[in-house]
């Protein structure tokens, strides 16, 4: 093995920024295969900094690359960060030596862990991970399992990834970061084995320890977070850090065979957590004199004469969606028990191994709070704009656990690499009503919270009737409102509360002054609010009033919407479709504005339904089937052969590959794939064909980001964008005869393309209007490229103007 000092290491590690992704996994697996685990060691964060771009570093791309436009680049990356990869091993290697620590830099924490060690608390994940150093701040001392999964889940909140990130859209699975996750949920979080990987032989961390929750429902006492500091102790920190400091040091670093096999899933999943959900706490957002005055930080009075200042962290996009993906992954996980679990809070069954358990109790002990918080926050701080869909599906993912329990369904929809469509609504059934229970306020509370935002939406808008119909087709879900008030009176008693009163006689309490108690709820969901929450039931008199008012304006939506337009209203339309040229309303998921009559009357139907209303005038009341999504529906033709429509085109069935080789039925016409790629023609230019192909190749490579996110704008430019960039087939287009997954997806690609300038018709023809030109006005070759190029700008803004709108 050869040896290479630290300061060779340092320099071939800063070396690789100016080589390929290729050069660079193949160059760094080279150097950690002939690098002694001790000269490693030295170098560990400045690799995993230089990876994921932190402290100034460009980074790999990690967020950037795409499967489509990026292949080996995407595969060697892949390959290299895999759960099995090299740099994995690598750091299963340097696990050998436990007594190894690897700092983490403190300002990088989550805001809230970040602020109350600052004030000498401990949070229960920091309990081991924390050194001090005399009088100064702790430092947080990681393994090295520990240390790569604290840079890879801080990468999706850092501020290079949150500013100057790529919008992943549709093309989630189609991405790199995304789809790491993806294969790390897979390994470490089997849905499909009784068994975790084996684990490298190397002896185990201290396990980070977990707030453990009794099958009891009550939660065991821990830190609350942002304690204030107490003037009492002359030390700088609290007696419960000088505690978690005993506790590290006396901690075995080996501990048994059971919690060997789960350390490394509960590990990383605590990391995601803490990082991707654990920005921002409750406990900070309470009412101060600011008033929203300042959108991002605010000035609050705590323990007396102090003023503390928090900032609001606004997640990405991008990480919405992977929290999304997170919360179905959990669901498809804890569902995947030997016995499918309606509680873990209530379960008294025998577990049969560690994995069982650990699926039994993951939600509940390790995401159900912070998920809380993290949506709460979503709910109060996301801006008035369609991207909030992503918001809402997150949060009604996690509430529909039914939807979730078919193993291989996941598995299907993560090949389709799509959204998932539409389902027809089925009955919940009873066996969900402790999951009901136990997450009672994201049922109830998350309801309420999202209250204000309805009655401050725009209905008319497509994407927020769109939202509207989403919500109210969930809660409108057969014997779920049975199943959240049932929930209600178990968990709070509602249903005692007025026998109770009464049995005190009408001699006590006047009728006017007799009121029911406050709602009371157990210690496990009363842990997730703040002190002093007063519960408010679902059905209570003041959602239904607030619904019944949401409720007008999506029928007076739904009045305009299907309402003759006036001449007057057309000319006003006029002004309104100009401006709207040069607004970025984006494009959140491609609802289509046809649709939105029909989305606002059947959300009309499911709020009535919901909230026992009655049906505004103009609406039927009979509520009709869920609406069907015609994208997934196809036509019956008797000269096609049989088929099943997808995402990637028609699927034969047997029946139509019996057809089509007897000669039964046939294609009108067959997509033989890009129409870059094919033959050259006689009437082309063959040098000129292969020039333009590979100056456009070169182009869409290196700008494929670039040219995705300009695509997707829906002001001017992006309008603009698809005259010039348009791809062969539209995402509306449908695929009329069956092709590969990847050449569908390379149809559906946005790119440059100039073939057409290869053709010696369109060479004719300027060379023609060059003649013209020069014989008129006398113009030169570079007047006449000028005039060319300000000709086919005039052409686009006229096709741009007039292309009909898609929301």
């Amino acid at each position: 093995m050869a040896a290479f000092g630290p300061s060779s290491l340092m320099y071939q590690i800063q070396g690789l920024q100016t080589k390929t992704v290729v050069q660079k996994c193949r160059e760094t697996e080279d150097i950690l295969k002939r690098t002694s685990t001790k000269e490693l060691r030295l170098v560990f964060p400045a690799l995993l900094q230089s990876i994921f771009g932190e402290e100034g570093e460009p980074g790999w791309g990690v967020d950037k690359l795409s499967r489509s436009q990026h292949a080996y680049d995407f595969e060697d990356l892949l390959k290299f960060l895999g759960p099995e990869g090299p740099l994995l091993q690598a750091v299963y290697s340097l696990q050998a030596d436990p007594f190894t620590a690897y700092e983490f830099p403190f300002k990088n924490l989550p805001g809230p862990s970040r602020h109350l060690i600052e004030e000498g608390g401990v949070p229960v994940f920091y309990v081991n991970k924390l050194q001090t150093h005399g009088f100064s701040m702790p430092t947080v001392s990681l393994n090295a399992f520990e240390m790569y999964m604290f840079h890879f889940a801080y990468a999706l909140v850092s501020p290079a990834w949150q500013q100057g990130g790529t919008g992943w859209s549709s093309r989630m699975y189609d991405t790199l970061y995304p789809t790491l996750v993806d294969e790390y949920l897979n390994y470490f979080l089997p849905l499909d084995r009784k068994e975790l990987p084996a684990m490298p032989h190397v002896p185990s961390p201290v396990r980070s320890p977990v707030a453990q929750l009794p099958m009891s429902g009550r939660p065991v006492q821990r830190c609350a977070p942002y304690s204030p500091p107490r003037s009492q102790h002359p030390s700088l920190f609290q007696p419960s850090f000088t505690l978690a400091q005993k506790l590290h040091a006396h901690a075995s670093p080996v501990f048994d065979s059971t919690e060997a096999e789960t350390w490394r899933s509960e590990t990383m999943l605590q990391v995601f957590v803490e990082f991707w959900l654990n920005q921002n706490s409750l406990v900070t957002d309470i009412p101060t004199f600011a008033h929203g005055a300042v959108s991002s930080m605010y000035f609050g009075q705590r323990a007396g004469a102090f003023n503390y200042l928090f900032e609001h962290f606004m997640p990405s996009l991008n990480q919405v969606m992977v929290v999304r993906m997170l919360v179905k992954y959990l669901h498809y996980f804890t569902n995947s028990a030997a016995t499918v679990i309606t509680s873990p809070y209530m379960y008294q069954q025998r577990v049969e191994s560690p994995l069982d358990h650990f699926k039994r109790t993951v939600v509940p002990q390790t995401v159900q709070k912070k998920l809380y918080w993290f949506l709460r926050h979503a709910f109060d701080r996301w801006p008035m704009d369609c991207y909030f869909r992503m918001v809402l599906e997150t949060w009604l993912s996690y509430v529909q656990p039914w939807r979730y329990t078919d193993v291989q369904q996941y598995y299907s929809g993560k090949k389709s690499r799509y959204h998932e469509t539409e389902t027809r609504e089925r009955r919940v059934e009873d066996k969900w009503d402790r999951f009901i229970e136990d997450n009672l306020l994201f049922y109830t509370v998350l309801f309420q919270e999202l209250l204000p935002r309805l009655h401050r939406m725009d209905f008319s808008s497509p994407q927020s009737a769109y939202m509207l119909y989403r919500l109210t087709k969930v809660y409108s879900s057969p014997h779920l409102a049975e199943l959240v008030s049932n929930a209600e009176q178990e968990v709070c008693g509602l249903g005692m509360s007025l026998n109770h009163t009464a049995e005190l006689g009408g001699s006590y309490l006047s009728a006017s002054r007799m009121q029911p108690p406050a709602p009371t709820l157990p210690p496990h969901l009363s842990d997730m609010e703040v002190a002093g929450f007063q519960y408010q039931p679902l059905f209570c008199d003041r959602t239904r009033y607030v619904m019944a008012v949401v409720m007008q304006k999506a029928a007076q939506a739904h009045a305009v919407a299907t309402a003759p337009r006036s001449v007057t209203s057309k000319a006003g339309g006029v002004f309104s479709w100009f401006w709207s040229l040069f607004e970025d309303d984006g494009n959140q998921g491609g609802v289509d504005s046809h649709r939105t009559p029909a989305h606002l009357e059947q959300a009309v139907k499911n709020i009535a339904f919901i909230f026992t209303l009655q049906v505004p005038e103009g609406i039927s009341s009979q509520r009709t089937k869920d609406i069907v999504n015609e994208s997934t529906m196809i036509e019956e033709d008797e000269t096609l052969p049989d088929c099943v429509y997808t995402p990637e085109g028609p699927k034969l069935t047997d029946r139509g590959k019996y057809q089509i080789i007897n000669n039964l039925r046939h294609f009108d016409n067959w997509q033989t794939g890009d129409p870059d790629l094919q033959p050259i023609r006689s009437f082309e230019n063959a040098t000129l064909v292969r020039v333009l192909y590979k100056v456009c190749a070169a182009v869409n490579s290196h700008f494929s980001s670039q040219i995705w996110g300009l695509y997707q704008r829906q002001d001017l430019m992006g309008r603009l964008a698809k005259v010039y960039l348009s791809p062969p087939l539209s995402p509306a287009q449908r695929i009329q005869t069956p092709v590969t997954p990847e050449t569908a997806q390379r149809l559906r690609q946005p790119r440059l393309s100039l073939r057409m300038l290869a053709s010696y018709q369109t060479i004719a023809v300027l060379v023609v209007l060059y003649l013209l030109l020069h014989a008129w006005l006398n113009t030169g070759p570079v007047s006449f490229s000028l005039l060319l190029v300000l000709g086919l700008l005039l052409y686009g803004m006229v096709c741009a103007m007039f292309m009909p709108v898609k929301c």
